[in-house]
């Protein structure tokens, strides 16, 4: 229960930071007409979500926004135009001048438009084409998430080696009054690490409540980057991809849903399905905090980048190391996810600060008007720094007690002190790593 909780403030402060803060392409022209697509579950398929309409197409364009996928979905963009037509469209993120992606319907061989793509929260699409004849159909789908990317830190740890290194020391430690320093030091860094768990529980319990308070405090950035969403008038009802042969020509409707077949049973690696995606955004691509220590294990991951979870066929060791490596490797995510949004986050708002500074006598925004908004967004991001830092305690201290519990299963295995020789390095790794920079 206690986790179940704890996922959902997590997941709770995500929405925030990504709904309030990263929100639709920025602009201050009020005229624009700009329709939300919120992507829908499937039921075909676990963890997928999409959906499709139909617009009309015009050398001006219509506008959307999608909502409702994570940073860990691969997502496609289909475009359909009528025969004979070059249907258009862009993808953009933090507003409609900065084009990410572009595609058309005549450059695709089959005549369909597909984008891949990842984002950190919602991303625009603009539809266009040179004429103002014709309907065309969009189909946005995100694949369920692909989470088990991070590279493992674990290796394999020679267990015999170690129990004769173990018998080794004790032997010393009678002899060597330098080795009973040594020990002593151990002592201390126990102690050290207890005080340290304590605090960290009176910070959560003080924190849990703040929670709610905090999360409040994020709202104003929402309304400030979210004008209220007018439709497009040409743009019909959209429709679960169940649906989509009721919008769409036969065999175009065939061919979408062929390729959601095949993204459904392709069978690439993790990488290559990553590499495949574009992320769109400066952020989405932010590479992992460099020099990870490797932490020597009994029982190791057999593959490289592979999820840190324990297979059942390796007997009581895998009972004993899967719960603990599950947890370990979640909070790895959470960290992850914490810093990219973060990251973004901070990014979309200082470009739609720069970009209002420089349009805001275009559309008839008053320099007076605008710097009241820009003081309101300058101190949602405060809002959000503070909400990133109560995570991040949380986050640190879910680390400390994975790391602990996968330390109680070396230790059945002949590993002794392994929070003290390999856990507590990487802990401290992480905690330096993933702590706010104050920039």
């Amino acid at each position: 229960m206690k986790n179940i909780l704890l996922t959902s403030c997590f997941l709770v402060l995500c929405c925030c930071m990504v709904s309030n803060a990263v929100a639709q392409p920025f602009t201050l022209d009020k005229k624009l007409k700009v329709v939300k697509l919120q992507l829908e579950n499937q039921k075909d398929w676990k963890g997928a979500k999409g959906i499709a309409g139909v617009g009309k197409l015009s050398p001006k364009g219509e506008f959307f926004y999608v909502k409702g996928a994570s940073m860990f979905q691969p997502i496609d963009v289909f475009l359909v135009g009528p025969d004979g037509k070059n249907a258009r469209m862009e993808i953009v993120k933090n507003n409609w001048e900065d084009i990410e992606l572009k595609g058309s319907t005549t450059d695709a061989p089959d005549g369909i438009a597909n984008l891949k793509l990842r984002s950190y929260g919602d991303f625009g699409i603009r539809v266009y084409s040179d004429t103002d004849e014709g309907d065309y159909q969009l189909v946005v789908y995100a694949s369920p998430e692909v989470k088990n990317n991070l590279p493992s830190p674990f290796v394999k740890m020679d267990a015999a080696k170690e129990n004769t290194d173990s018998k080794k020391t004790e032997a010393t430690v009678d002899d060597n009054s330098n080795a009973v320093n040594s020990g002593g030091q151990n002592k201390i860094l126990w102690i050290a690490g207890g005080i340290i768990a304590v605090l960290l529980l009176i910070i959560l319990v003080l924190l849990k409540n703040k929670k709610g308070k905090t999360l409040i405090l994020l709202a104003p950035i929402s309304i400030l980057l979210q004008p209220t969403p007018l439709y497009a008038q040409s743009w019909q009802m959209q429709k679960h991809l169940s649906q989509i042969k009721e919008i769409m020509e036969s065999k175009n409707a065939e061919n979408i849903l062929k390729k959601l077949k095949e993204l459904k049973e392709q069978g690439v690696s993790i990488k290559e399905l990553l590499e495949a995606y574009t992320g769109i955004g400066d952020c989405m691509d932010l590479p992992m905090p460099p020099g990870m220590p490797s932490i020597p294990s009994f029982c190791a991951e057999e593959e490289e980048g592979a999820a840190s979870t324990v297979s059942d066929s390796r007997g009581d060791c895998a009972r004993c190391f899967v719960e603990a490596r599950a947890e370990f490797e979640k909070v790895r995510h959470n960290l992850e996810q914490l810093r990219v949004i973060y990251k973004c986050t901070k990014d979309f708002s200082k470009k739609a600060i720069a970009f209002g500074d420089n349009t805001s006598g275009i559309h008839a925004v008053s320099g007076l008007a605008w710097q009241a908004q820009k003081v309101k967004i300058e101190a949602s991001v405060k809002d959000m720094e503070k909400a990133y830092d109560l995570k991040y305690v949380e986050l640190i201290g879910k680390l400390q007690e994975s790391l602990i519990a996968l330390a109680n299963c070396e230790e059945q295995f002949g590993t002794r002190d392994w929070y003290d020789r390999y856990g507590y390095m990487f802990y401290e790794f992480v905690k330096e790593k993933y702590k706010r920079s104050g920039e």
